[in-house]
C-alpha cells in the first residue's frame, strides 16, 4: 500500500493490443499529472513497440515540451510478447503494463479470438482486424474535508473492428480511501455497501507510481528531449 505524497495526482493508461497470429502492443501510453512541493508537472510517456519509437511529452512551469527518438534495447526485441522487459525503459512502465496484462482477458489464439469476439458482440461476421483497447483513469486527492472518498479508478475496455466500429465490452471502478494508517485502500461500493477488494488492490498498489517512480519518468523523458528530435515547441 501506498500513503500518498502529492496533493493531487490524475492519470491515465491507454493499452491497445491488435490480434493477428498472436497478439502484440500497438501502443502503451502512461500519462500522470501529480500536485506537489507546491508544483505541478505533466508527463506522458508513449512507447509504439513494433517501430521502436518513444515520444515523451512534458509540461513544467507553464512550458510544454514534446520529442521523440528510438528506444534502447537491453535484449533482443520480442514484439509477439507483451512485456516490454527488452527495453531500456523505467521499471515503473514495465509493471504497470505486467498489472494491465495480468488483469485482462487476452487471446493468444486468433481463431479463439475472433470466436469469442463475434460471439461476444453479437457480429454477423466474422471481425478481420481486432484491437482490444484498455484504459485505466482516476483521480485522487490526499484528503476530503467532506467525506471518506479521496478520488475514484475507472477500468474499461473496448474491442475496434475493423478500424470501423468501437464497442465498450467491459467496465469497472472503484473507490479509492485511506486506512487507519493513511495509505491508499481500493473500496468496492455496490448498492450501498462497501467492501475491501483485494484484487482492485493489488491494481491500485502498482499504477500508483510512488515519489521516487515520478521522479525516474520525469529523468527518463529529460533525457529523451535531451538525446532525440525535439517536436515541440518549433526551434
Amino acid at each position: 500500500m501506498t500513503k500518498p505524497w502529492f496533493k493531487e495526482l490524475g492519470f491515465r493508461i491507454n493499452l491497445d493490443i491488435q490480434y493477428t497470429n498472436k497478439p502484440f502492443i500497438t501502443s502503451f501510453i502512461v500519462r500522470l499529472a501529480p500536485r506537489y512541493n507546491n508544483q505541478y508537472q505533466e508527463i506522458a510517456i508513449i512507447i509504439f513497440p513494433r517501430t521502436g519509437k518513444i515520444s515523451v511529452e512534458h509540461f513544467n512551469k507553464g512550458e510544454l515540451t514534446v520529442a521523440q527518438k528510438l528506444v534502447k534495447y537491453n535484449n533482443i526485441p520480442k514484439l509477439t510478447t507483451l512485456t516490454l522487459d527488452h527495453m531500456d525503459i523505467p521499471d515503473y512502465l514495465k509493471r504497470v503494463l505486467k498489472t494491465i496484462t495480468n488483469n485482462t482477458v487476452i487471446y493468444y489464439n486468433m481463431n479463439e479470438a475472433r470466436t469469442a469476439i463475434k460471439n461476444t458482440l453479437g457480429l454477423d461476421q466474422t471481425p478481420f482486424k481486432i484491437t482490444h483497447k484498455i484504459e485505466v483513469q482516476g483521480a485522487i486527492w490526499d484528503e476530503n474535508k467532506y467525506g471518506n472518498d479521496l478520488g475514484k479508478v475507472d477500468i474499461n475496455e473496448y474491442i475496434d473492428i475493423d478500424d470501423v466500429t468501437e464497442y465498450q465490452v467491459s467496465q469497472n471502478w472503484f473507490i479509492v480511501q485511506k486506512d487507519q494508517d493513511g495509505e491508499l485502500i481500493a473500496i468496492e461500493r455496490e448498492q450501498g455497501k462497501e467492501d475491501y477488494n483485494p484484487f482492485d488492490q493489488e491494481i491500485l498498489d502498482n499504477i500508483l507510481p510512488t515519489k521516487e517512480d515520478f521522479e525516474n519518468l520525469v529523468k527518463f523523458a529529460e533525457s529523451v528531449i535531451r538525446e532525440g528530435i525535439i517536436e515541440f515547441p518549433a526551434e
